[in-house]
Formats: C-alpha cells, structure tokens, sequence
C-alpha cells in the first residue's frame, strides 16, 4: 500500500463505521423511542466503541439531529 492509498481507505472504514452508527440509532429510535436507547445499546447494536463514536458525533443529540437530516 502506498501512502496515498492509506487516507482512501481510512476515510472509506469511517464513512462505513458511521453508517453503521446512523442505521442501528434509527432502528432502535423507530422501535422504542429516542429517550428509551441509550448511548450503549446504540453502540452494541451498530457493533462499534465509544471512541468510533465520538468521533463522529458530540453526543446521543448530535447522532439524532444527524438521523433526521439524512
């Protein structure tokens, strides 16, 4: 792998952990309700740490404004 290949597909697995953050956070929200999910459940289900998490979103708020734009 090159070096300029590195940034492509760092950016590709984190457009891919996002993506996984946003579905599951909906799934749950649809089924149960934004204050009944916890930050937890959201990363369990989407199958992804807290870190990933935070490096995508501020907080459960943020990840829920974002799920409403998309």
């Amino acid at each position: 792998m090159t070096h300029s290949q590195a940034p492509a597909e760092l950016q590709t697995k984190g457009e891919h952990s996002r993506a996984q953050i946003i579905a599951a956070a909906t799934k749950l929200i649809i089924e149960r309700g934004f204050s009944s999910v916890t930050l937890q459940e959201i990363l369990d289900a989407a199958q992804v740490t807290k870190g990933k998490f935070f490096h995508h979103f501020n907080s459960k708020e943020d990840l829920f404004r974002t799920t409403l734009l998309d």
